[in-house]
């Protein structure tokens, strides 16, 4: 036994080693996998892990659990019966008091259906076998075939009342569906947003740093020209200043591109990954050199009030509404019933259970047939005018709802195509500053090093650089999110109306609408 412990324990040994390298093995291309991150990559995880887009997928399952619900009182049901019973009578005077037993042995079945247009039907079959316990017995089997249907004709007249349940759980079934549709719209702009913010901050770090390289080596050589006494030790103080300042605002950048990736990774749903390594954006901004010579015109406006999900799922709850409301002032009226019955009964003399179906199609006298109003007037109708009025209020509501969804839609189309056309000529201006401003820099350090400049002056050109650098990343992502939000408002970022998933809609689809103009 300690032979065998001593050969185990070095493959026991190279069994914890290989586990352990093969956990590193994994981080490591865990990590790798996250060395970059595209835009392709943000659509697809959103799509897949997204919080809010899980809770819109549940409301869609809660509304079909509704809609199912609604549609109980049209299930149909079969009834059985069989029973025995055993009774004794007595004869009537004059005759001699006696007693006999009756026995009698029954057989039924019944089908009932409500149907959505207010009409009830129900076919039913019995079967009586009795026997009379006397000097002779007696022993015969009566069976019976009805149909029994029931049709209101003013409360409930066409299933005003009854199926009303049932559209309003199927609109609200159809609305859920179209808010998730839309919700699916609200996610991907919002992690696009998000991702073009990370951008944004991971250009605003290179920037940063970019400002601190050129302060640390005006420091440099301002500190040099000091030792030559070319310069007076005022001058490095400034210098030095100016480089505390720009480190002061790589370190600002830094912490703002770990509170990009954190919305990003909010947006998206994703796990928390170490913060020591993030991924680079892989996906740029979109050039300014898209084209937006197009003219918004109502065309636009009246194509999105088509398109849009939320516009659609607002109108099938007034869909909703309006039938509860019809349902509400049905309530108020009388309820008047028409009621048929007709069939057949038939009996058949004889002892034995072989006779038992003998009656349903041997020596039937006729048809048997009843009609019946039944005709029932509320009173107080209390309950019935409460529920009107809420009806009314709960259409009213939905209205509303939906005006104010059609109202938004028409200010906002109009509104995100002026602003991205505003941003692409901020963002032409924006570079060209940049262009400007990089000359002026390099002209103020050749002058300083010549001797005809001041820091101040390369100090001022270098910060004027620096934040033109700022305002071009910021006209890029300004840009970004103007496509981004131009396609959410026209409902065009999946290729279909309402975002359901097709062969066509790949992630990569959804990226490209994200960065180009409908």
């Amino acid at each position: 036994m300690t032979l065998a412990c001593t050969h185990l324990a070095p493959v026991l040994a190279l069994t914890a080693v290989l586990a352990v390298e093969g956990n590193a093995a994994a981080e490591r291309t865990a990590s790798a996998a996250m060395e970059t991150i595209s835009l392709i990559q943000v659509v697809a995880a959103t799509l897949r892990d997204n919080s809010d887009l899980r809770q819109a997928g549940a409301e869609v399952e809660r509304a079909r659990g509704s809609l199912l619900a609604a549609a109980a009182p049209f299930d149909s049901a079969l009834g059985l019966l069989a029973g025995g019973s055993q009774a004794y009578q007595f004869t009537a005077p004059p005759e001699p008091q006696t007693s006999y037993a009756v026995r009698q042995l029954s057989l039924a079945a019944s089908w009932s259906r409500r149907l959505r247009n207010g009409l009830t039907i129900g076919p039913e079959v019995t079967a009586t076998k009795t026997t009379i316990d006397v000097a002779q017995p007696i022993e015969f089997t009566e069976a019976s075939v009805r149909l029994k249907l029931s049709a209101p004709l003013l409360r409930d007249f066409g299933g005003a009342i009854s199926a009303a349940p049932e559209q309003a759980a199927r609109a609200g079934h159809a609305a859920a569906s179209m808010d998730e549709q839309h919700a699916r719209a609200q996610v991907v702009l919002q992690s696009a947003v998000a991702y073009w913010d990370y951008l944004a901050a991971e250009r605003r770090l290179e920037v940063s740093r970019a400002s601190e390289a050129r302060a640390q080596r005006t420091a440099e050589l301002t500190a040099a020209l000091v030792q030559g006494d070319e310069r007076t030790r005022a001058d490095l103080t400034q210098a030095e200043a100016h480089l505390a300042s720009r480190r002061a605002l790589r370190i600002a950048t830094e912490q703002g591109l770990l509170a990009a990736w954190q919305q990003l990774a909010i947006a998206m749903g994703m796990r928390p990954l170490p913060l020591g390594v993030l991924p680079r954006a892989a996906t740029d901004f979109p050039g300014g050199e898209l084209t937006t010579a197009w003219v918004a015109g109502s065309s636009w406006v009246e194509q999105t009030t088509a398109r849009r999900s939320d516009l659609a799922a607002a109108q099938r709850r007034v869909a909703a509404a309006e039938a509860l409301l019809q349902a509400a002032r049905n309530e108020q009226l009388p309820g008047l019933d028409l009621e048929l019955s007709a069939g057949y009964s038939g009996q058949r003399r004889g002892a034995g259970l072989q006779r038992l179906d003998d009656p349903f199609y041997r020596d039937i006298p006729g048809v048997d047939a009843t009609v019946q109003l039944r005709l029932e007037l509320p009173l107080e109708r209390t309950g019935a005018r409460g529920r009107l009025a809420e009806s009314a209020a709960a259409r009213e509501r939905e209205h509303l709802a939906r005006a104010e969804i059609e109202r938004r839609i028409r200010v906002a189309v109009p509104i995100a195509i002026e602003s991205l056309k505003s941003s692409r000529h901020a963002l032409a201006e924006s570079e060209r500053a940049v262009q400007l401003f990089q000359q002026s820099v390099d002209h103020e350090n050749r002058r300083f090093q010549a001797g005809s400049s001041t820091l101040l002056s390369v100090i001022q050109a270098e910060e004027l650089l620096t934040g033109a650098l700022l305002d071009e990343i910021e006209g890029q992502r300004a840009f970004a999110v103007g496509v981004a939000s131009l396609r959410f408002e026209t409902s065009t970022i999946f290729p279909d109306s309402f975002g359901q998933e097709g062969a066509s809609n790949t992630n990569a689809s959804v990226a490209l609408r994200l960065t180009s103009l409908p």
